[in-house]
């Protein structure tokens, strides 16, 4: 895909300048919709969009001075309290199954395990970053609800979906379909939050080689 506007890319990068590291984020988190082919369309959804709660978390760390190579990788199931059984939808979706989360820990000491994962890299300077805005949202949701600190909600957040829909100028597709365009073979499977997370820190470093 041909890049239209390289100054996106100069900008991204004159931001970056600041930061040693980059944490790129995916998150999973319980859902429900009416599945594909159903009959019913009157469905009432059974988790409303406010009752979501994080089940996957995923982070790479990029090395800004490596020419963004990952250098650390975080995966983590959660267990979800307010609606421990999955939909069918959400399993379809993610691929992760009930006795996945079943056996995880819950996310108060997930996020203690991801704080302890992000703080080594805030000395000398982190920025996160995720495809869109859904997954720093639901991070917040999730920590005013359970009363959290998270060290990411503290850092600066990239929406890396606005930086390719500029340089492209066009609206931006999901991640997949981004990562796609961008010459690279998708890894692994769609909606699983560490292989969403490894698949976006390519296409960011893919982005940020762009001349």
């Amino acid at each position: 895909m041909q890049l239209i506007y390289p100054q996106a890319i100069t900008l991204i990068k004159s931001r970056l300048k600041r930061f040693r590291y980059v944490l790129c984020v995916d998150l999973e988190a319980t859902c429900d919709d009416v599945m594909a082919g159903a009959q019913e369309t009157s469905k009432k959804l059974s988790i409303q969009q406010k009752d979501m709660e994080i089940i996957e978390v995923g982070v790479i760390v990029l090395d800004c001075l490596s020419d963004f190579s990952t250098i650390a990788e975080f995966s983590r199931l959660v267990r979800p309290t307010t609606h421990p059984i999955l939909t069918r939808f959400c399993m379809t979706l993610t691929g992760i199954k009930q006795q996945d989360v079943d056996i995880a820990m819950t996310f108060p000491i997930i996020n203690q395990e991801l704080n302890a994962f992000i703080e080594p890299y805030l000395i000398e300077g982190a920025v996160w970053c995720s495809w869109g805005r859904y997954d720093a949202d639901q991070l917040k949701q999730d920590s005013i609800k359970l009363d959290l600190s998270s060290s990411l909600t503290g850092l600066e957040h990239l929406s890396i979906d606005e930086l390719y829909s500029h340089a492209f100028c066009i609206p931006a597709p999901s991640l997949k379909e981004a990562t796609e365009s961008m010459g690279i073979a998708w890894s692994g499977s769609y909606h699983r939050a560490s292989d969403d997370a490894r698949n976006l820190a390519r296409l960011l470093a893919k982005l940020l080689d762009c001349k």
